[in-house]
């Protein structure tokens, strides 16, 4: 089964990864969706979604360069999970979801990697 990941990054806003042989690796695979392009797949995911992961990657490529320490982590941890969690809800088990923290955050080795079930609550 394919892997979706949602991973902040550095760019033109990258957010989501597909791994379409997660059996065989564990990396990200190929950037499939970024704030200025939105979801370049054809997985039918609603314009309001594109926004809100546009709106939470823009948080991170605005605010947390050069302010790691001071950066809400938390709080953006929190809306990411849950955008995650719609995403799911939208592409269902034909994808396996996960988010996966950024390596920016100091933090970044604690509950790293969330897979996310189609009714899971998990939080890190």
């Amino acid at each position: 089964m394919q892997l979706i990941t949602i991973m902040a990054d550095y760019g033109l806003g990258p957010y989501a990864w597909l791994n379409e042989n997660p059996e065989e690796s564990n990396a990200p695979g190929g950037n499939v969706a970024d704030m200025i392009g939105g979801c370049h797949s054809d997985w039918n995911v609603s314009k309001e979604l594109e926004a809100g992961f546009a709106d939470w990657i823009g948080m991170f490529e605005r605010d947390s360069w050069d302010n790691f320490e001071s950066f809400p982590w938390e709080k953006f941890h929190g809306r990411g999970i849950e955008l995650t969690r719609r995403l799911k809800r939208e592409v269902g088990s034909a994808f396996r979801v996960r988010y996966v923290k950024p390596s920016e955050d100091p933090n970044h080795r604690v509950n790293c990697v969330v897979e996310i079930e189609a009714d899971s609550e998990e939080n890190l």
